[in-house]
């Protein structure tokens, strides 16, 4: 029915088809230890940034957006570094424009640090990982 030579070939397939989901699962796992960014939704807003115990700093932002593009990296880095002081998340513009409406949002990317229901303070613009470390760092001071 199936040669030797075939099956070997169908093995040898299904082993690197393992390999692969492994590697993607370690990467998963490796990654969500170090990117604490949360992807927010209009339905979970509420609960996960205005309900939040922990001040939560949220990246309002947009694909089109080449600044956006820009801060993604440098936010992303910056979340692991806050771990139980500051919740990091985000929210498309583009996809949930009600949010940002309702938060005043007029420029990307715009950063806005939540506390306990309330903006606190926000963040317009692309900033490097020095300067926005500072800045968060002035606003947690203030907490």
């Amino acid at each position: 029915m199936f040669s030797i030579g075939f099956i070997n070939k169908l093995l040898f397939y299904e082993i690197i088809l393992l390999l692969g989901y492994l590697e993607i699962y370690f990467w998963d796992i490796f990654l969500g230890g170090l990117i604490m960014v949360q992807e927010l939704t209009d339905k979970t807003f509420q609960s996960d940034v205005l309900s939040s115990k922990t001040p939560v700093i949220v990246d309002f932002w947009a694909s089109w957006c080449g600044p956006c593009k820009m801060l993604t990296p440098v936010f992303e880095d910056v979340s692991s570094e806050y771990r139980g002081k500051l919740n990091f998340a985000k929210i498309s513009t583009e996809n949930y424009p009600e949010i940002a409406a309702e938060n005043g949002v007029t420029g990307i990317p715009c950063l806005i640090v939540f506390h306990k229901g309330e903006e606190v303070d926000r963040i317009v613009g692309f900033m490097p990982k020095p300067a926005l470390k500072q800045k968060i760092d002035a606003i947690l001071s203030r907490l």
